[in-house]
C-alpha cells in the first residue's frame, strides 16, 4: 500500500515539474525573441571587431610573403572580415579581403564567391580580375580564368596605380618620392600584364586550343612584355600542333636567342626538324634538350609548388564605418524633417 502511495506521489511530482518547466521554456523562448529583436546586430558586430583587429596586420604580412595565416590566426581573420562584409556589404574591397582569407584557407569556392561579388560591385580594380583568374585557374576552370585575365587588360589602371594601400604579388621597391613610386607602379603593371598573359597562354595550352594559343603568344610578344622566350616557346608549341613545322623552327630560334638554356625549346626544335626529315639537326637538338632537362625540371617543380600570389587592397574599415554613420545620420535628419 505504501509503495503504491509513494509511486503515485512521485508520478504527480513529475507531472507538476514537467508542466512547470515546460511553461518556463516557453517563457524563456519568448524572452529570447524579445531580446533578439531589440538588439542592433550591427552594433554587436562592431563591438567585437576590436578583439580581432590584428587580422588586418596578419593579412598585410601574408600578402607580403610572410606565412603567418595558419590555424587560429586564419580562423580569426576569416571571422573578422566576415563581420566587416556584414557591416559594409556594398564595399567591393571588403569582399576582396574576405576572399583573400578564404584563398589562404584553400576554400576556393568561397573565395571565388566573394571575388565575384567584388568585381560586380566595382570592376575597375584590375587586381581583383587577376585574383579571380588565379582562383579559376587553381580550380581547373581554364575558360573562366582566361576570361578574367583578359579583363585585366580591359580594366582601367588609374584606381590600381594610385591606390596607396595596394600590396602587389610582384616584388619591387615602392620608393619614397613621387617619381620612384610612379616608376614602381608602372613596373608592377607590366609584371601584372606579363603574368596575366602567361596564365592565358597556359589556359589555352591546358584546353589544347592551339590557334588561340598561337594568337595570344604572339600578342604578348607584340605587347613587348617580359618573358619573351616563354611566349616564343608556346608559339612554337602551338605551331607544331598546327603542323606548321617551319614556323615551329622559327619560333624556337627566336626563343633561343632570348634564352639559350631552355630545354623545352630544344625538344620542340628537335621534333620540328624530325618532321621535316632533318635527322642530324634533330639529334643535336634532342641531345641539347636532355643535357639541360634535369637541372630545369627541378627548378620548375620548385616554382610549381609555390601558390600564386594575389593582389591585396588594404582598407581602413573604421573610416568606412564613420562615413556610413554620417550618411545614416543625414538620412535620418532628412526623414525627420519630412
Amino acid at each position: 500500500m505504501n509503495k503504491r502511495i509513494n509511486k503515485n506521489f512521485f508520478t504527480r511530482v513529475q507531472k507538476i515539474l514537467y508542466t512547470g518547466l515546460g511553461r518556463c521554456y516557453v517563457l524563456y523562448l519568448l524572452a529570447a525573441l524579445i531580446l533578439v529583436n531589440g538588439v542592433d546586430h550591427r552594433k554587436v558586430i562592431f563591438k567585437t571587431l576590436d578583439a580581432f583587429r590584428r587580422a588586418e596586420m596578419d593579412v598585410i604580412h601574408q600578402a607580403r610573403g610572410k606565412d603567418v595565416m595558419q590555424g587560429f590566426v586564419l580562423r580569426d581573420a576569416i571571422r573578422y572580415y566576415r563581420n566587416i562584409v556584414a557591416l559594409i556589404p556594398e564595399v567591393s574591397l571588403a569582399h576582396s579581403l574576405l576572399g583573400f582569407c578564404y584563398y589562404q584557407a584553400r576554400e576556393y569556392e568561397k573565395a571565388i564567391t566573394h571575388y565575384t561579388k567584388a568585381v560586380e560591385l566595382d570592376g575597375e580594380y584590375l587586381g581583383l580580375h587577376y585574383n579571380l583568374g588565379v582562383l579559376y585557374f587553381q580550380t581547373g576552370d581554364y575558360a573562366k580564368a582566361i576570361g578574367q585575365f583578359q579583363k585585366v587588360f580591359e580594366a582601367p589602371v588609374a584606381k590600381t596605380l594610385i591606390y596607396a594601400g595596394l600590396i602587389s604579388p610582384f616584388p619591387g621597391t615602392p620608393g619614397h618620392d613621387e617619381e620612384s613610386f610612379r616608376a614602381s607602379r608602372l613596373k608592377m603593371l607590366k609584371d601584372t600584364y606579363t603574368s596575366a598573359s602567361r596564365f592565358i597562354v597556359r589556359g589555352y595550352q591546358q584546353l589544347q586550343m592551339y590557334e588561340p594559343l598561337l594568337k595570344e603568344s604572339l600578342k604578348a610578344i607584340r605587347r613587348d612584355l617580359d618573358d619573351k622566350d616563354y611566349f616564343f616557346y608556346h608559339a612554337a608549341l602551338a605551331a607544331f600542333h598546327l603542323k606548321d613545322y617551319p614556323k615551329t623552327v622559327q619560333y624556337c630560334s627566336y626563343a633561343l636567342e632570348v634564352n639559350p638554356e631552355n630545354s623545352r625549346v630544344y625538344d620542340y626544335l628537335g621534333k620540328a626538324f624530325e618532321k621535316q626529315g632533318l635527322k642530324a639537326l634533330a639529334r643535336d637538338a634532342f641531345a641539347r634538350a636532355q643535357a639541360l632537362e634535369k637541372r630545369q625540371s627541378a627548378q620548375a617543380a620548385a616554382e610549381t609548388e609555390k601558390p600564386p600570389g594575389l593582389f591585396v587592397y588594404v582598407i581602413d574599415a573604421k573610416e568606412y564605418f564613420r562615413q556610413a554613420a554620417i550618411a545614416n545620420a543625414q538620412t535620418d535628419k532628412k526623414e525627420s524633417a519630412e
